[in-house]
């Protein structure tokens, strides 16, 4: 997650870094206290509202759809709408990787999103103290996607509805990866591979003319500019070997961006995709817990060749190929 504050004035380039990153708030990996995945319906629902009293806000008003529940205080509109965008995400989703031979299920129960009205109600409820930049998060321990609509007021300004989207379409990805088995919320997965398949997702237009997998332009835009200005990219295996370079200021974009890059090409064609399948299902075994770089080797190959194959597809995607 960005944790840096921006002022007013937000440039495009900031907007996106700001709008569009993840908030994986807590840790399940190794935890018994993470809430199992198939938790009753109902039993989630009172869960939430009790958290929801005990931080004074208003009583939660519920929605329902054939995959997800909304449960919140923010305008019926809001609400309504983030339903139909999830809804549409989730079937995107599921035919995109079943096509490609991964082993992903709807999951048998129907997923949680938390839509608050503003900020303030946001971050009560989460019980954190979150940077205004911060929209949307997906709660990995709980397991729900919690959002407010940034037409109260966020440092998006006038891009606040298509932050919205884009912050959703994010968040509601990273809750499809583990809710649909593609990924393991206990087992070590690099901030790579995790941000990565988010922002695969997050291309998604609420229209749905653009959908999963689409090449993304605003993180293409990072890493074009990043060329431009003589800098070169993140070797793979330090994105893999360690989830600092999300933390730096002189880094963050860049990694993000890289990310989308690395899961695109490897998603690209059925040969990368069985590896990139090969990789998830190494780190998700937890009878047989395999060191990141030693996964990584063995199942998607040589990391100094994928490193050029990066290189010259990023070359072909600036120039429009």
């Amino acid at each position: 997650m960005q944790r840096n504050r921006l002022g007013p004035r937000l440039t495009r380039r900031h907007w996106l870094a700001s709008t569009a990153t993840i908030a994986l708030l807590g840790s399940a990996r190794g935890s018994a206290a993470a809430t199992p995945s198939n938790e009753p319906e109902q039993e989630r629902l009172d869960r939430l509202r009790q958290r929801a009293a005990e931080a004074g806000l208003p009583e939660l008003r519920l929605h329902e759809g054939e995959r997800y529940i909304a449960l919140g205080s923010a305008p019926d509109d809001f609400m309504l709408g983030a339903l139909r965008l999830c809804e549409g995400l989730a079937d995107d989703f599921l035919g995109h990787f079943q096509a490609r031979d991964f082993k992903v299920e709807a999951p048998a129960t129907r997923m949680t999103i938390v839509a608050l009205a503003h900020q303030d109600e946001f971050n009560r409820f989460l019980g954190t103290d979150l940077p205004g930049d911060v929209t949307g998060i997906y709660e990995i321990v709980s397991n729900y996607l919690a959002l407010y609509d940034g037409r109260s007021g966020s440092p998006a300004g006038p891009r606040a509805e298509r932050a919205n989207s884009i912050t959703l379409f994010h968040e509601a990805t990273h809750q499809l990866t583990f809710q649909t088995g593609l990924l393991d919320r206990t087992s070590d997965i690099p901030l790579a591979i995790l941000e990565g398949l988010a922002m695969y997702g997050e291309v998604r237009r609420p229209n749905g003319r653009v959908r999963i997998g689409a090449v993304n332009q605003e993180r293409l835009g990072v890493l074009v500019g990043e060329l431009r200005r003589g800098g070169s990219l993140l070797p793979t295996r330090d994105l893999i070997e360690t989830d600092g370079l999300f933390g730096g200021d002189s880094t963050v974009q860049l990694a993000y961006a890289q990310s989308w890059l690395l899961i695109y090409a490897l998603l690209r064609e059925q040969r990368a995709a069985d590896r990139l399948r090969s990789y998830l299902e190494a780190m998700n075994n937890p009878q047989e817990p395999r060191a990141r770089l030693e996964a990584a080797s063995k199942s998607l190959g040589d990391l100094d060749e994928l490193d050029a194959y990066l290189q010259s597809l990023l070359v072909r995607l600036g120039r429009g190929r």
